[in-house]
């Protein structure tokens, strides 16, 4: 039986939740929590409303998860310096701490998953897997500027 991509994308999603799963929990973050903790440390000052148009939130969810990182002291909201009337996110030390760890274990997911690829292979899944990725920024993009 053929697969398509939405299948092995799927399968592989679960997987490295479950691989996850017990450092969020030692962290004391779900997963959505963890993908906003993401973008707001690599977009450092990122307002509320970016992090949810990322990352296909809602308002509401946006701001109960942005609530619960600010309570477990991993995000903090400041006032913008150029519009004092605007929010913007920045991670804390705690934060970039979490980040750093879950950065080291979906680096060793990634090796565990590929152990069984040639370096040729490695390559080549890196590169497609990078177009793919362009390609859905690039939707995203084109979707934003519509709104």
């Amino acid at each position: 039986m053929e697969h398509t991509l939405a299948y092995f994308v799927g399968a592989m999603k679960a997987d490295l939740e479950q691989y996850c799963r017990a450092q969020l929990r030692a962290e004391g973050l779900t997963r959505g929590q963890l993908y906003f903790l993401l973008y707001i440390v690599k977009r450092p000052g990122c307002s509320p409303g970016q992090a949810a148009a990322a990352l296909m939130a809602d308002a509401g969810q946006a701001t109960r998860t942005i609530d619960k990182l600010v309570q477990c002291g991993c995000v903090e909201r400041s006032r913008d310096r150029s519009d004092r009337r605007a929010v913007v996110l920045y991670a804390t030390q705690r934060g970039r701490e979490v980040y750093e760890r879950a950065l080291a274990q979906f680096h060793s997911w990634d090796d565990e998953m590929m152990q069984t690829l040639s370096e040729p292979q490695r390559e080549t899944l890196q590169a497609c897997m990078t177009s793919l990725m362009d390609t859905h920024r690039e939707r995203i993009a084109a979707q934003e500027e519509a709104r």
